[in-house]
């Protein structure tokens, strides 16, 4: 397990969640656009949707889709004090 803390986030100064992840080993991060557009989430090459993400122990899944996966677009690093994985 790996920690990023908020020291971390604010020290590289990364915008979204998504910025956070992508530059961590073995988390592929894959988005269609800019913030707020639809974004992927891989851990050591597995799918998307076989990746569970909590935001305060809630599960950020979309369950809209035949394959639910969470949805990280739209969020944002700001207030964010850690993250583990």
């Amino acid at each position: 397990m790996s920690l990023v803390t908020q020291e971390d986030i604010e020290a590289r100064g990364y915008a979204n969640l998504a910025d956070v992840l992508k530059t961590q080993p073995a988390i592929g991060v894959t988005n269609s656009g800019g913030a707020g557009s639809s974004t992927s989430l891989r851990v050591r090459g597995e799918e998307g949707y076989r990746t569970l993400v909590r935001i305060d122990g809630v599960d950020i899944s979309d369950p809209t889709g035949t394959q639910v996966q969470p949805q990280l677009g739209h969020l944002q690093a700001a207030n964010v004090s850690r993250v583990k994985y």
